[in-house]
């Protein structure tokens, strides 16, 4: 009964940007642009916090 269900949990997960990107008309190309931007935002937010701390500690 567990496999079964982490095998549906996975496929539920595994087709979650295809089914949104086939209601919402947005393509997968689309999907994978926006999250890279989304992640290179959150990277870059997390560097700059660093950066922060770093400053900080030295003062």
């Amino acid at each position: 009964m567990t496999d079964m269900r982490s095998d549906m949990t996975g496929a539920a997960a595994k087709s979650g940007p295809p089914v949104l990107a086939f209601f919402s008309g947005v393509t997968v190309h689309d999907l994978v642009g926006w999250f890279t931007l989304a992640y290179l935002a959150l990277q870059a937010v997390h560097l700059l916090w660093k950066w922060r701390r770093e400053l900080r500690s030295e003062a």
